[in-house]
């Protein structure tokens, strides 16, 4: 018999009395972290559009294929007026919220030291992409809930070896297909998500064969692209029901330029942030970390005599979702922000990767030490990027107040009847 979300349900309960302490320290770090920006009232991108003119904003979501967002959007908007305060406290309590699933789905495949898996969650929930995704609070909300359910999502489709039922698929599946109609990246981040529990459960117990892992990776394909599908008639149903033109929001630039040329620009795009040190969002560590990983696995194989090569495959597959967007797009790596949750994600998998094929305590007690050094510094980096925003915002406020006192000034209080153009005039500036 399948095994049912009710009985799923109960494990996640239980899961959260087992390890309380370790669910409280995640949202104790959400808290101290983020805690700048839950008691920070500013806007950010777009902010005015939907103040002034929810209506066209919303659309234009729905042009490029996020009907989801939309959804929540006019849910969201009820109430007197945009609320950044609440957008941004309900923000960081979901994505401690999506930290503690991930620390469940982790726990559901290896059994190790608790303080391993709970150190590797907290490299994603202290990434800076993080903040760059929930600055844009127009939509960090909804992005959020996307996360929770692409990783709902993939609980419900079931662990490898795990029998589920039918009804227990499709929930699973349309789960996933909301997430994707919210932020469309999330895909990326599902087929991530796919085959970072399959690498972890080979960590705790390999596969039989090549073709058993083959036939768990498949089956994940299968399911994840059958959602994809959904997601895109429905998006197609929608838009054409709402009479949305296509939108070329972000474009791939493969057959549009010079197919060498477009190589050289994508290698230097791809040493530029993924080799070179790069702040503040230091994607370099990634490719470093892929890197030790491989060479950890396969050198404590050949020790063993025993090279676990789908392990190897899973690393490599990992990596090249990273640069998928780079890949497919061939002159830019996309937005920062979509980078998320695929880049957070995979630095879970590599660093407990790493901790878990240390050969003795003393040596995982400085690679340890060497991974807590390392969530401090994205923290720094975070809280950074948190002041600069907020100073940002506040500097902005500023020079609004001058222009709207320099203006009443001249006798003028009735700002409808006028239009204001800013430039400059040789070397001084106009207001």
């Amino acid at each position: 018999m399948g095994e049912n979300m009710i009985n799923e349900s109960q494990k996640f309960l239980n899961f959260l009395k087992k390890k309380r302490k370790a669910v409280s320290f995640l949202f104790a770090v959400t808290l101290l972290l983020y805690l700048p920006m839950l008691t920070n009232f500013s806007y950010s991108i777009d902010s005015e559009a939907v103040v002034d003119n929810s209506k066209d904003l919303l659309f234009s979501w729905l042009t490029i294929d996020r009907f989801g967002l939309v959804a929540l959007k006019k849910f969201f908007l009820f109430g007197l007026d945009l609320n950044p305060y609440f957008i941004n406290t309900l923000t960081y309590l979901l994505m401690a919220f999506s930290a503690v699933i991930l620390l469940y789905i982790i726990d559901q495949l290896i059994q190790t030291t608790p303080w391993i898996p709970l150190l590797a969650v907290t490299l994603y929930l202290v990434s800076p992409i993080h903040f760059e995704q929930n600055s844009f609070v127009l939509q960090s909300v909804e992005v959020m809930i996307g996360f929770n359910l692409m990783f709902v999502g993939m609980i419900a489709l079931g662990m490898p070896g795990n029998k589920v039922s039918p009804k227990r698929l499709i929930f699973g599946m349309l789960f996933l297909t909301a997430s994707f109609s919210i932020y469309p990246s999330i895909v990326i981040g599902a087929s991530t998500l796919a085959i970072i529990i399959l690498h972890l459960h080979e960590l705790n117990k390999p596969f039989a064969t090549f073709s058993v892992y083959f036939r768990h990776l498949v089956r994940y394909i299968a399911l994840i692209l059958s959602s994809l599908l959904t997601y895109v008639a429905l998006d197609q149903i929608i838009k054409y029901f709402a009479h949305a033109p296509k939108n070329s929001y972000i474009q791939t630039a493969w057959g549009h330029m010079d197919t060498s040329l477009l190589m050289q620009i994508a290698l230097a795009k791809f040493k530029q942030f993924f080799i070179f040190p790069n702040q503040p969002f230091e994607l370099s560590v990634v490719t470093y970390l892929a890197v030790v990983t491989f060479a950890l696995v396969l050198i404590m194989g050949l020790i063993r005599k025993q090279i676990r090569w789908t392990i190897l495959l899973d690393i490599i597959a990992e990596y090249i979702l990273v640069l998928s967007l780079l890949i497919l797009l061939g002159n830019m790596i996309g937005p920062i922000r979509s980078l998320t949750p695929t880049v957070p994600l995979v630095m879970i998998v590599y660093s407990l990767t790493v901790m878990t094929m240390m050969p003795n305590k003393r040596l995982l007690l400085v690679v340890g030490m060497s991974f807590s050094i390392f969530a401090l510094m994205l923290s720094k980096t975070t809280s950074d990027l948190e002041q600069s925003f907020i100073i940002s915002y506040e500097n902005e406020v500023k020079f609004s107040d001058k222009i709207v006192t320099s203006v009443q000034e001249l006798g003028i209080n009735n700002f409808d009847q006028y239009r204001l153009v800013a430039g400059e005039l040789g070397n001084i500036p106009a207001t």
